[in-house]
């Protein structure tokens, strides 16, 4: 598991609660008013605005003008705004350590998705010195606050030692924790838990059903493991069947050959030569109506 991919999901979050300030019904002259006059709740919103083009000609410039003024401020919103802008290079050079700088300042006011953002930049040390203990503490307080994200992360953490003393019961709570808000990653790895006996009674039927659960949402290794569980039922009815399914689903899921895709591909090709004929043909039919029903969310 790399961290800074799980942390990613942090950031769509951020962006889409920028687009939602911007679309607030004010009135456009009454909003540039309130901002010249020092409003830093009307600067964000303005900000927002010039950003995403909500009732207004999108204008980078504009919106990193508004932005640095509410940051300035102190609105810790703003910040993470900049330190987004700064990141990806939105208008601006992109420049990893002033990213960086604006987060802090978010994340020192406690905004969670800046100290997720935190934790990810010290685990991969970019635009800082690559330091896990900081990583560690950051997570923290993201996961303590409810992040599953961070959750997620701090117990892959613990489970390896990465910045703090490897610790496989702390490891567990907060992978637990992260799956029980619905975070696909978090809810694979417990289902490893349950097959393995990490931590908990060795159980193949609740692995089964936390698998079923990641999978569900689409996750690739997810699909691939619940293949292998039905193919050998492991908690579940044996399955020839069901374990191509789940197998050609992760092949489909992960096309970029990531998350065990290729590996899929392969155990779906190997089974499809000891399935009969008639069960080969209702397979196939059953990974297409999943895979038109995954497309249609």
């Amino acid at each position: 598991m790399q961290l800074s991919r799980y942390l990613g999901f942090v950031v769509l979050g951020v962006l889409a609660s920028s687009t939602a300030v911007a679309g607030s019904g004010r009135d456009f002259q009454a909003l540039q008013s309130a901002a010249s006059k020092g409003d830093a709740a009307a600067q964000l919103a303005l900000a927002g605005a010039y950003m995403f083009g909500d009732g207004i000609v999108r204008d980078e410039a504009a919106a990193l003008k508004w932005y640095r003024a509410a940051a300035d401020q102190g609105s810790p919103d703003a910040q993470m705004s900049l330190g987004m802008i700064y990141a990806g290079g939105e208008g601006v050079a992109k420049d990893e350590q002033e990213a960086a700088k604006w987060f802090r300042l978010a994340g020192e006011q406690g905004l969670v998705e800046a100290q997720a953002m935190l934790a990810g930049i010290y685990a991969t040390g970019k635009g800082v010195p690559q330091d896990d203990k900081e990583a560690v503490k950051w997570l923290r307080l993201a996961a303590a606050k409810g992040d599953a994200a961070s959750q997620n992360n701090l117990g892959w953490m613990c489970a390896n030692g990465r910045g703090t003393a490897m610790a496989p019961k702390e490891a567990a709570k907060w992978y637990r924790l992260a799956a029980d808000q619905g975070f696909a990653a978090a809810q694979l790895t417990v289902g490893q838990m349950y097959s393995a006996g990490f931590t908990v009674a060795k159980d193949d039927k609740e692995a089964a059903r936390w698998y079923r659960l990641a999978a569900d949402q689409g996750l690739p290794q997810a699909h691939l493991t619940l293949g292998q569980v039905y193919e050998k039922g492991l908690g579940v009815p044996q399955d020839l069947r069901a374990a191509y399914v789940e197998y050609s689903l992760a092949a489909a899921d992960g096309s970029d050959g990531s998350d065990g895709s290729d590996a899929a591909a392969k155990e779906r090709d190997r089974l499809a030569k000891k399935l009969p004929a008639a069960d080969l043909q209702a397979a196939r039919a059953k990974t297409t109506q999943n895979v038109a029903k995954a497309g249609g969310k």
